[in-house]
């Protein structure tokens, strides 16, 4: 629908031209059952309108000319402490230019290799749609659900019961999408009883995690939890999700900070949030049960805190 209402603009253009490069890519992506940009645009331009309609005073230049000033003043804080021992300045140098390098490198080597995930995804979606014509499964999705030798016996005409396969696979998939398995067992039988008393919060409405980004926001929590949550992001929101996907990153330009269940400070995504500028903190186990959507929190991103200073139910009343 956006294409015709766009169609012989530039505006259409520049985001064709935006597929082209960037539509293989998408949340999950390592998953090929995970959808595409490509597959929902509509959902990239819901953030687009959000960006145009509630502009926010930091501009892409100011978050170039910021890092700007953190690099350098980083640089200038380690060369002062090899004081005289330039030999070991000259050695970092040669490493860091190298290293700059190699993490360009390594978003490249990702971004390329997703053309052939997401090649793979459109062949065995076109797959799906023959099946479909055929009668044989549902839906095209429904073929991500077979090993690689069903799916020979299934085009070989096998008489297998495909439709109960689907299924009985679909609830099993459901049923692992609610298990939550903690990053460290420390006694396996505690945690299958249930009786594993850790706990994040250290006092009412306190979490902690692992500073990612630096910066301190206030806003209300918005939870993504897949694509379809995109168009409802707002300027301001402060999202909270499971882990820090690289493939959200058309949402750090809109909102105000970023929360994630696990992760790292070495992730893929909390360096692109970090290249972002945007305030982030990782590893707060459980903060995506512990949370409810439109609670207003305190983001702390340099001491890794959160703090609930009013609940959903309040902010109704």
């Amino acid at each position: 629908m956006f294409a015709r209402r766009l169609e012989g603009t530039d505006v259409l253009r520049a985001f064709n031209r935006y597929l082209d490069d960037y539509g293989h890519r998408g949340v999950g992506e390592s998953d090929v059952m995970s959808p595409r940009f490509a597959d929902r645009p509509e959902l990239l331009l819901a953030v687009l309108r959000t960006q145009i309609l509630a502009p926010t005073s930091a501009t892409p230049a100011d978050i170039l000319q910021r890092q700007t000033v953190v690099r350098e003043r980083a640089l200038a804080e380690i060369r002062t402490r090899f004081g005289w021992r330039f030999h070991r300045w000259a050695i970092f140098s040669w490493w860091y230019r190298r290293l700059c390098r190699f993490f360009a490198l390594r978003e490249a080597n990702r971004h390329h290799l997703m053309y052939y995930s997401a090649a793979g995804r459109s062949l065995l979606l076109r797959l799906g749609e023959w099946l479909v014509e055929l009668g044989r499964i549902s839906s095209r999705e429904d073929i991500f659900y077979f090993k690689i030798e069903e799916r020979a016996d299934l085009l070989a005409g096998g008489s297998s019961d495909w439709r109960g396969v689907i299924q009985a696979r679909r609830a099993e998939r459901d049923r692992y999408a609610t298990v939550s398995v903690p990053d460290t067992i420390r006694d396996w039988k505690d945690v299958a009883r249930g009786t594993d008393t850790s706990s994040v919060v250290a006092s009412d409405g306190i979490f902690h995690g692992i500073p990612i980004s630096a910066g301190q926001v206030v806003g209300p929590v918005r939870f993504v939890r897949s694509m379809e949550d995109w168009s409802r992001v707002c300027r301001g929101d402060i999202l909270v999700v499971s882990v820090i996907d690289p493939g959200m990153a058309p949402l750090f330009g809109v909102a105000a900070g970023l929360v994630a269940e696990m992760g790292g400070t070495l992730s893929h995504g909390a360096i692109i949030a970090r290249e972002y500028g945007l305030p982030a903190v990782a590893n707060v186990p459980g903060i995506t049960t512990r949370l409810k959507e439109g609670d207003r929190i305190s983001l702390d991103a340099e001491r890794g805190e959160i703090i609930v200073q009013k609940q959903a139910g309040d902010l109704v009343s």
